[in-house]
C-alpha cells in the first residue's frame, strides 16, 4: 500500500472518530438521553415491590447498569423499593448494618447487535422507583451507568445527596438536604426550588447545568460543552465555569456584597471584577462563551 494511501485512510478514520463524538455531544446538549439508545426490552421483565423500615436505615447506595432511577415520597413513612426483574437483568437489595445497597446485575452476555439496538418499547415507568418518607434522616449515594435520576416533589434529606450519571441527566424539584453533590458524564443537570444547608456541587461534562430558586453556603456548577444557567440563586460563595458555553444568570443580593472575579476567553462579560463588603465570593470563567450576570435584591420583609 502506497505511503499516501495510507495517510488518507488513517486520516479518513481520525474525521470519522470526530464525527462520532460531535454527534454524541450534539445529542447530549439537545436533551437527548442516550440511555434510551440499546436498553434491554421491558416486554419480558416482571415487577417487584420490597419494603424497608427506615429506622434502620441511614445510608442508600445504589448501583445500576441500566435502568433509571425516579425518588418519590413514600405514602406510608416506609422505604419501598419497585423495580422490574427479567430479560437477564436482576436486582439485589441488601441491608448491612445500616446502609441498604441496591444493585442492577446483567446475568446475561450480549451479543454485539444488541448494543446497537433501538428499542421502542422503553418505558420510563418500568425502571427502579424509590420511595422515602418525607424527611429522610439518612444519605443517598446514587451511580448509574446509563440512566437518569429523577426526583419528584418534596424530598427532604437530613444528610447528603451524592449522585454520578455517566450516561443520563439528572433532575430534582422542591429538593432539601445538607449537601448535594451530582456529576453528569453525559447528561443535563437540572434543579428548582432547593434548599441546601452546605454546599450544592453541579457538574456536567456534555450538558447543561440550570438552577432556579435554589439557596446554599456555597455553589458550584461547571459544565465543559455546555452552558450554566441559574436564577435566583442566594449564596455566599459561588462558583461557575464554563469551556464551551455561556454563563447566564441572577443572585437574589447587592453586587457590593460580593467580591467578583470573572474571566472571558472568547467572549463578553458584563461585569466588573471588584472586591466586596460582606466577604461574599463570585468566581467566574468562560472558555468559548459571555458571562451576563445581574443582581437582584430582596424582597422586603412585610
Amino acid at each position: 500500500m502506497k505511503q499516501s494511501t495510507k495517510k488518507i485512510l488513517c486520516l479518513a478514520a481520525v474525521l470519522a472518530f470526530l464525527g462520532l463524538g460531535l454527534c454524541a455531544a450534539t445529542l447530549a446538549l439537545s436533551g437527548f438521553d442516550i440511555a434510551r439508545l440499546s436498553v434491554p426490552s421491558t416486554s419480558d421483565r416482571t415487577e417487584h415491590v420490597r419494603s424497608y423500615d427506615p429506622d434502620g436505615v441511614d445510608r442508600i447506595v445504589t448501583d445500576m447498569s441500566w435502568d433509571s432511577v425516579t425518588l418519590l415520597p413514600s405514602p406510608d413513612g416506609q422505604i419501598h423499593l419497585r423495580c422490574f426483574e427479567g430479560g437477564g437483568f436482576t436486582y439485589s437489595a441488601t441491608v448491612d448494618g445500616a446502609e441498604l445497597h441496591i444493585t442492577q446485575k446483567n446475568t446475561e452476555t450480549k451479543r454485539l447487535p444488541d448494543w446497537f439496538r433501538i428499542n421502542f418499547d422503553w418505558d420510563i415507568g418500568r425502571n427502579l422507583s424509590l420511595s422515602l418518607p418525607k424527611s429522610f434522616d439518612g444519605d443517598l449515594l446514587l451511580e448509574l451507568d446509563a440512566g437518569s435520576i429523577v426526583i419528584a416533589d418534596g424530598l427532604e434529606l437530613t444528610g447528603a445527596l451524592d449522585a454520578k450519571l455517566d450516561l443520563g441527566s439528572f433532575s430534582a424539584k422542591s429538593l432539601a438536604a445538607r449537601s448535594v453533590t451530582v456529576q453528569c458524564g453525559a447528561g443535563n443537570v437540572t434543579g428548582q426550588n432547593w434548599q441546601i444547608a452546605q454546599y450544592a456541587f453541579l457538574a456536567a461534562n456534555l450538558g447543561d447545568v440550570t438552577l432556579s430558586q435554589v439557596s446554599a453556603q456555597d455553589v458550584t456548577l461547571a459544565a465543559n460543552a455546555g452552558s450554566v444557567a441559574f436564577h435566583e440563586l442566594t449564596a455566599a460563595h459561588i462558583e461557575a465555569s464554563s469551556d464551551l458555553g455561556s454563563i447566564e444568570g441572577s443572585i437574589l443580593g447587592t453586587e457590593s456584597d460580593y467580591s467578583i472575579d470573572s474571566l472571558t476567553n472568547l467572549g463578553t462579560c458584563n461585569l466588573t471584577d471588584r472586591r466586596g463588603e460582606t466577604g461574599k465570593t463570585l468566581h467566574l470563567s468562560c472558555g468559548a462563551g459571555s458571562i451576563y450576570v445581574q443582581f437582584l435584591s430582596p424582597p422586603l420583609a412585610a
